[in-house]
């Protein structure tokens, strides 16, 4: 890349070379990850059909029975069966992420407030219940979320955690200032030479900033990759 760079500011048809390349590049990423991702959700598709087939020979063992929501204390919810093995929860639960068997699990052993909430729920089911589809590819979608009940809270508290660069005022100027300056160097060095070697300086100075905070890069790219599923 390197070279190609340097090259480019003496013919432009390793500017064009370079440019087409990553534009390439970028594109077959790009639709990589959609296929993949598409391959994903027909694979947890074919998952939810083969436990619903289960289900309506009335094998309920491949769904979740909520546990993590057992509560001995709640008024009704334990001497219900509301969850666990046969419970209602095992019965009725879609829910792919905590979240959302969270949010099950809250309207199970608590009541609405009002009656326009009542109806507003109901009123949701309804329009839900005829697609199928799109709940299931719901579902489906869900399915890849790593999500656990520690999950929002730890995002929480990494939100709290001071910013590499954007918490100090020269480091906010720079990430602007490097780039446009980059850019503008490198328009004028291919109509100026004598530019040519300020446009490679500032490029050199930028992978320079990164290589030298590339281990708390790094660590910050690998802690939002594994919360990625959770942030989806």
């Amino acid at each position: 890349v390197l070279l190609f760079i340097y090259l480019s500011f003496r013919d432009t048809f390793y500017l064009f070379t370079l440019v087409a390349s990553i534009l390439t590049f970028a594109a077959l990423v790009r639709t990589h990850t959609k296929l993949f991702r598409e391959k994903v959700i027909k694979e947890n598709l074919l998952k939810i059909n083969t436990a619903e087939l289960a289900v309506m020979k009335g094998d309920f063992s491949a769904q979740p029975f909520g546990a993590e929501f057992i509560n001995t204390r709640h008024h009704y919810s334990y001497d219900l069966d509301i969850f666990g093995e046969g419970s209602l929860f095992q019965f009725i639960n879609r829910a792919s992420t905590f979240s959302g068997k969270k949010f099950l699990a809250d309207r199970l052993t608590s009541s609405l407030s009002s009656a326009k909430e009542i109806q507003q729920q109901q009123e949701a089911i309804a329009e839900l219940s005829s697609k199928v589809d799109f709940r299931q590819r719901l579902q489906a979608m869900g399915m890849d979320s790593k999500e656990t009940k520690e999950s929002k809270q730890q995002l929480l508290e990494w939100l709290k955690q001071p910013s590499l660069f954007a918490s100090q005022t020269f480091w906010r100027l720079l990430l602007v200032i490097l780039p446009l300056a980059t850019i503008g160097l490198g328009v004028t060095a291919f109509f100026l030479s004598p530019f040519k070697p300020f446009a490679i300086l500032l490029v050199l100075v930028q992978w320079g900033i990164t290589g030298f905070y590339f281990k708390r890069i790094n660590v910050f790219h690998d802690y939002v990759s594994r919360k990625r599923s959770v942030l989806d």
